[in-house]
């Protein structure tokens, strides 16, 4: 009975807070200051259950640089990797993918509204992998970078 009264209650709260909520509309507004730059660092970890092989722990560091400019259409968002550390189980690990994206711009074009339109860069990366990988490699990989 007391369980029945305590969900009954709660979900009355919900109801009252969720109209609430309805009538109560927020609108947000994209409007980053133009000229706007910083940089980004992430850091990423992620751990796999090999099950009874243990697990295997990747972590990788990446650090670039963003620079956001006013244009006629809205916004020109400028992301540049300035490095990536890579470890897998605490051990350096090279990823000839991410040494193509250092220092290779991508701009992202985004509308009054906030609405991605297009995002310009990536086929650099494409050339580069050409230049670099043969040519089932680039295949392969292009899809995913592209």
């Amino acid at each position: 009975m007391l369980r029945k009264k305590i969900t009954s209650s709660f979900l009355g709260i919900i109801l009252i807070l969720g109209f609430s909520y309805v009538e109560a509309s927020v609108k947000f507004t994209y409007n980053p200051p133009d000229g706007t730059k910083f940089v980004e660092t992430v850091r990423t970890k992620r751990i796999k259950d090999m099950g009874k092989h243990g697990s295997v722990v990747d972590e990788s560091i990446a650090v670039g640089e963003v620079t956001i400019l006013k244009t006629t259409a809205g916004y020109k968002i400028t992301a540049v990797l300035l490095s990536m550390k890579m470890t897998r189980n605490g051990k350096s690990i090279e990823d000839p993918i991410s040494k193509l994206l250092i220092n290779n711009p991508i701009s992202y074009h985004i509308d009054q509204e906030g609405q991605l339109k297009t995002i310009v860069g990536y086929d650099k990366v494409v050339e580069k992998m050409k230049a670099t990988f043969p040519p089932q490699v680039v295949k392969a990989l292009s899809g995913v970078i592209n």
